[in-house]
């Protein structure tokens, strides 16, 4: 949760804000109290618009929760600007992607001036949810951490996304289907005894995994939002959402660019609302694509700025034959036969199209927001 105070002076840029926060997501889950300014320092002090060249400067201090001072100082420079973010590159070497809408975004903010530390609120989640869950239901492994948190690509939108890992499952499909219903039923049961019912959704209908969503609701709510699946397990009875994982994160530890680009197409699509499995890709299907398109890069192309890849990925995009070929991480695939509609291939069920959600009016939907964001880029 952030409770955020903006006061904005006139005749002056610079923007003085108060923040409480109980900091999720890498960091603690204390209440930090923080006094900040952000302002620009080039070229014109008094500004009042940002732009790509300015250099920027946040200064002031935060208390954390044993009573400790800490003082920021930290000088930076506007490096690029799409139509919804800023890019700030910090001189300390980190980077952060700002949203125009929320500026100063004091979530990213805080993470490129903070130190990161554990995820206590989530990990409290999961610590709690196998409690629960061990103690009621036979069968039950573990809770894993799986999505965008298991990435390290998490923002201030992002849920935490935990599957549940049972030693047995029907082996038929129809038997499985039932079963995660029942088992997720029998979970969401169990918590309403500790959080409000107003907290817990059960989705099964008209979707192909059904999910059990946590949504925080002050007291008498989870900490934070999570999505709960019943883990689904691959020919060698390894969880799938384990292998995606580490599959990601080999690609993420071999090629950096796949967090910062993936980041960055992620919020993209959430601002255009084209981001959601049920009617179009999900940022998972996103991601997959930013992996396919690095992985399609000429050597040469491969020094480009993130800017430049950026507008680059929508141009590809743009040009890749749709009717013909599947994406997939390693490649490029032909389709066995002429099907007129988008397919991404899942990088573990490869029988899995990640789009197969987006009908022909979605697909185009999605085509001239990419030919439309490939010509505002900067």
């Amino acid at each position: 949760m952030i409770k955020l105070k903006l006061l904005k002076h006139q005749g002056s840029s610079m923007i003085r804000f108060t923040l409480l926060m109980f900091l999720m997501f890498g960091m603690s889950s204390s209440v930090l109290a923080m006094e900040m300014h952000i302002r620009p320092i080039a070229p014109d002090p008094s500004q009042t618009v940002w732009k790509k060249g300015d250099r920027v400067e946040v200064v002031g201090d935060c208390t954390d929760d044993d009573g400790n001072v800490l003082e920021i100082g930290l000088q930076g420079r506007i490096t690029s600007q799409i139509s919804t973010s800023l890019h700030i590159q910090f001189d300390n070497g980190k980077r952060v992607w700002v949203d125009k809408d929320q500026w100063p975004n004091v979530f990213n903010l805080a993470r490129a001036v903070l130190p990161a530390q554990r995820r206590s609120k989530q990990n409290a989640l999961v610590k709690h949810l196998d409690e629960i869950i061990r103690a009621k239901i036979p069968g039950f492994q573990r809770c894993m951490i799986f999505g965008s948190v298991a990435y390290g690509m998490t923002d201030e939108q992002s849920d935490l996304d935990v599957a549940l890992n049972f030693s047995t499952i029907p082996e038929t499909a129809i038997a499985r289907k039932q079963w995660t219903r029942d088992t997720l039923k029998l979970v969401a049961k169990e918590l309403e005894r500790d959080w409000a019912q107003n907290a817990i959704e059960l989705l099964v209908d008209n979707i192909r995994v059904p999910i059990l969503k946590l949504s925080p609701v002050g007291e008498e709510g989870p900490s934070c939002a999570c999505d709960i699946k019943i883990g689904g397990h691959g020919t060698d009875n390894r969880i799938l959402e384990e292998l995606k994982t580490k599959k990601i994160l080999s690609y993420i530890h071999h090629d950096s660019r796949v967090r910062e680009l993936g980041m960055l197409v992620k919020k993209w699509a959430k601002s255009q609302n084209i981001c959601d499995g049920r009617s179009y890709l999900p940022s998972f299907g996103y991601l997959v694509m930013v992996i396919h398109y690095l992985n399609a890069m000429k050597p040469y192309e491969r020094n480009m700025t993130y800017l430049s890849s950026f507008r680059d990925f929508f141009q590809y995009y743009i040009n890749f034959n749709w009717n013909e070929y599947i994406v997939d991480v390693e490649g490029a695939f032909k389709k066995p036969m002429l099907i007129p509609q988008m397919h991404v291939m899942d990088p573990v069920e490869a029988d899995q199209n990640l789009a197969r959600n987006v009908n022909q009016e979605r697909f185009w939907q999605v085509f001239h927001k990419m030919r439309a964001e490939s010509r505002k880029v900067q």
